[in-house]
């Protein structure tokens, strides 16, 4: 028991501290920001989206609708069921409750305006981050769709 004692003494001497500030930090979830989505069939601009963390949970709201390069002033989701027919798709959830799980985020869900269906959903960075690959599925059919980080 001595001889542990002493070897750890030793080493406690020659080692160099650590202060927190130089422990290895995780890194900022990439999903985090701005991003324009496309439409799937027309590949052009179609919704702008904001993601942010929710109690451990990742989600992405709807804050501009555009068709192509002009911006729809009061869009409306006429297909949704519920609560959302006919109201404001801005600040809609179109995707959330995704957990964080290493470098993809997984178990979400996914929104899609234009049906008003709701689907499985999980995502994962491309590029450094400029990018979001977003996996719309259900059962074993399964959509991809690109997101491209704008902030």
């Amino acid at each position: 028991m001595k001889f542990i004692l002493s070897i750890l003494a030793l080493l406690c001497l020659f080692l160099p501290p650590m202060s927190v500030a130089e422990l290895p930090q995780p890194k900022p979830a990439d999903v985090l920001g701005v991003w324009l989505a496309q439409d799937y069939s027309t590949r052009q601009p179609r919704y702008v989206v904001k993601f942010k963390e929710n109690v451990g949970q990742f989600e992405g709201r709807i804050v501009k609708v555009l068709d192509g390069d002009k911006e729809i002033p009061n869009p409306i989701c006429e297909k949704c069921e519920g609560a959302l027919k006919n109201k404001s798709l801005l600040g809609v959830k179109i995707i959330y409750s995704l957990k964080r799980d290493g470098k993809e985020y997984k178990d979400g869900y996914f929104f899609d305006p234009v049906s008003g269906n709701v689907y499985d959903s999980q995502a994962w960075s491309k590029n450094d981050g400029a990018k979001l690959q977003v996996r719309a599925y259900g059962g074993i059919f399964f959509r991809t769709f690109t997101w491209v980080k704008l902030s």
